[in-house]
């Protein structure tokens, strides 16, 4: 009994040992894994951390590319070849210089065909280079010539004409006073009411480029209209100018007796091919000889340019008055049929006499 009871202390004793090193070793590594394990990092540092990530990984701006300006090297550089010329900051250069080509190196595509460029600074006109007629007399007449030289000039004084080429309306010396004021379709001496003149400034469709067509300019005022109409009114009984002193007017009937003469006299096979022109308006205008002479060269330059004939184009004169023109049509290249398709093309209310 004593031995059993020896034998069971030591093996219990030596359970104990057993026990408490397997406590300690356990104790042990629990302690050095707490250690050496890093620290849970907090939630503020975490969001700190991710943030300078997202930060990095975002690639800065890049410069745009900058225009480059290119030294200018001398005839001598060109010549003989040398490298390209150098590049320098455009911080101080003009622009331009940069950005207007040399005029004498026309742009050019990349197959090297020239592009059109600006057309170059057309010179004075000749037309501009002559003064307008003289100032009247009077004024009366000088108040009326100012008006209609702001108003009116720009589009009916051939040599004052402003964005157009030729004069509208076919009035092209609306500066000439005395000569107008014979015209009896733009004035009636004496009555301003009748006169075509005033009635379309009274009636505020002159200037058209202002009144009808919508461009910027200043409209006739009050006073100036009046002034236009003082002047007319004191046209009344004023003695003929010593061009019309000896001259009948041309009336429609007088001209179709003057072309039914030629007709008759021409044949039938050239009356169906002739037609005829009237200056009886310049005639009865009182202009003078040369002016007329002048009128007749103007209508031959215009017929040439619409022939379709090698030959020059020749116009006969009708009647002593030396205002009535007659063409056949087949001296400018032209047949029936084309005189039919001009005709047809006439505006509504327009006709042929």
């Amino acid at each position: 009994m004593t031995k059993l009871a020896a034998a069971g202390s030591a093996f219990g004793a030596l359970l104990l040992a057993i026990l408490w090193t397997a406590v300690a070793t356990v104790t042990f590594d629990g302690t050095a894994e707490a250690q050496t394990r890093p620290k849970r990092p907090s939630a503020s540092a975490a969001l700190s951390r991710r943030h300078k990530d997202q930060q990095a990984d975002v690639p800065l701006p890049m410069r745009a590319p900058q225009p480059e300006t290119t030294r200018a090297r001398s005839p001598a550089q060109l010549e003989a070849g040398l490298g390209s010329p150098d590049v320098v900051d455009t911080a101080g250069a003009n622009p331009a210089v940069a950005a207007e080509p040399s005029a004498a190196a026309p742009a050019t595509t990349g197959g090297g065909k020239a592009l059109p460029g600006p057309p170059p600074p057309h010179a004075k006109s000749a037309a501009a280079a002559v003064p307008l007629p003289p100032k009247p007399d009077g004024l009366i007449a000088e108040r009326a010539a100012s008006v209609l030289e702001k108003h009116c000039a720009r589009c009916h004084q051939w040599n004052a004409l402003a964005d157009r080429s030729t004069s509208d309306g076919g009035i092209a010396d609306i500066l000439a006073l005395d000569r107008i004021a014979g015209d009896p379709s733009l004035v009636r001496p004496g009555e301003p009411d009748a006169s075509p003149l005033y009635q379309q400034l009274i009636s505020r469709q002159m200037p058209a480029d202002v009144l009808r067509e919508g461009r910027e300019g200043a409209e006739p005022e009050p006073a100036e209209i009046r002034a236009v109409r003082a002047w007319i009114k004191g046209l009344d009984g004023a003695p003929p100018s010593a061009a019309c002193a000896a001259r009948q007017p041309l009336s429609s009937a007088s001209l179709a007796t003057s072309m039914t003469k030629w007709l008759e006299q021409a044949g039938h096979e050239s009356a169906a091919d002739t037609r005829f022109i009237s200056l009886a308006h310049l005639y009865n205008a009182c202009v003078d000889d040369a002016e007329l002479a002048a009128h007749r060269q103007a209508v031959t330059k215009l017929l040439a340019s619409l022939t379709w004939s090698e030959k020059p184009v020749v116009l006969d004169t009708v009647g002593d008055s030396l205002a009535l023109l007659a063409v056949r049509l087949s001296a400018i290249g032209w047949t029936s049929q084309h005189w039919q398709e001009l005709t047809a093309r006439l505006p509504v209310g327009a006709s042929l006499e």
